[in-house]
């Protein structure tokens, strides 16, 4: 039986990468670059703002309880699929689903608006950007570091064909590794650029910044190296 190419996944939850990877015929491997933990931080205000909530991962619903309670009765857009069902297992009010990134979430809300973002302390660059010139509220829920046996771990890791990286820090830490051989697909442009500039092979980018559209990048990679 032919053996199935081995993909990792650097994510802290490889949940929907994994099935995504495993659907295309490929074998999920997981090695986290960061582990997620909640900040304990109180909510910005008692009740969320009337102009909304603003979600871009389901990390909040694992990690943040008591954000699902703040949220209940607000306007809450969500950014993919998998971030909405998590919310809504959770208890949250339906939530409108947006696509692409939480930057383009942004444009959910109307001009002039001042939604809060509920998630990471360090967001992605546009959200940061966002949070620093007052264009959005921060409740900052949780956070990352980089897990104490993460040498150890990778030590013990046996050979893969790519490296699946979902942002720009999970490109930093894994060149951080020293891997630089092993090729790499990106979840899209920004992270793209990062890896490049950490010294890594980019053998793609996915087309949209979605897990499923980066396992597609994972399996379209894998083909044409395997028929070239």
């Amino acid at each position: 039986m032919t053996e199935r190419p081995r993909v990792l996944i650097t994510r802290a939850f490889p949940g929907v990468l994994d099935g995504a990877l495993s659907r295309r015929g490929l074998e999920p491997v997981h090695l986290a670059l960061s582990e997620l933990f909640a900040t304990e931080h109180p909510p910005p205000s008692a009740r969320p703002p009337v102009d909304g909530v603003l979600v871009t991962s389901a990390s909040v619903a694992h990690l943040a309880p008591q954000a699902i309670r703040w949220m209940r009765d607000a306007r809450v857009v969500a950014v993919g699929e998998a971030t909405a069902r998590a919310l809504l297992l959770a208890g949250a009010t339906l939530p409108v689903v947006a696509a692409g990134t939480g930057e383009d979430a942004l444009r959910q809300f109307l001009r002039g608006r001042r939604p809060c973002f509920v998630g990471a302390a360090r967001p992605a660059p546009a959200l940061a950007e966002a949070v620093a010139t007052g264009r959005v509220s921060h409740w900052p829920v949780y956070d990352r570091r980089t897990p104490r046996d993460i040498h150890r771990r990778y030590a013990q890791l046996e050979a893969v064909a790519v490296v699946t990286l979902a942002s720009p820090s999970a490109a930093r830490s894994w060149a951080a590794l020293g891997d630089r051989k092993t090729p790499c697909v990106a979840i899209g442009p920004t992270t793209a650029s990062a890896a490049a500039a950490a010294g890594l092979e980019v053998l793609s980018v996915a087309h949209m910044p979605s897990m499923d559209a980066l396992a597609q990048a994972a399996w379209r990679s894998l083909s044409d190296r395997s028929s070239g």
